[in-house]
């Protein structure tokens, strides 16, 4: 599935230890990514892990179309501002001067239209990275989990 892009964050990790340039994803059509988020969570919380953004609040422009049965594991959310690209990372916090970053080679990748595209997934467990093919939708068929 095609990924674009509506914005360039700095975010930092958990610790504050690292800061990250990122692109903002912006909502696929068929919504693919929060697909593969509830797929994931869902598989985690089976194995008493917690879910990936639990803490992530909901986008208000983007309202939730609950579809899954209330007693499902993950009630569908729209966590679509929470997914992004990072594509650089320094030690140390960005100027506070503006939170977009100002410049002008970043306001060309933030406002960059070129589509890329998913076609796997990465998945790491320890240091072990196994890439996962997703397929393309056939007929009625459709590829890994559903999407």
């Amino acid at each position: 599935f095609p990924i674009t892009f509506n914005g360039c964050d700095w975010a930092s990790n958990y610790e504050g230890t690292r800061w990250f340039l990122a692109l903002r994803v912006a909502k696929p059509l068929e919504d693919n990514l929060n697909k593969l988020l509830r797929v994931c969570n869902d598989t985690v919380q089976s194995h008493g892990q917690p879910p990936l953004y639990a803490s992530a609040t909901r986008d208000p422009d983007t309202p939730a179309q609950s579809k899954l049965p209330p007693q499902s594991p993950s009630q569908q959310k729209d966590l679509s501002s929470s997914f992004h690209i990072s594509i650089a990372w320094a030690l140390t916090a960005p100027p506070r001067t503006s939170d977009d970053p100002a410049a002008p080679e970043i306001a060309k990748l933030s406002s960059a239209s070129t589509p890329i595209v998913a076609s796997d997934i990465k998945a790491k467990i320890g240091n072990v990275v196994t890439s996962i093919p997703l397929s393309e939708e056939r007929g009625d068929r459709k590829g890994l989990f559903g999407i």
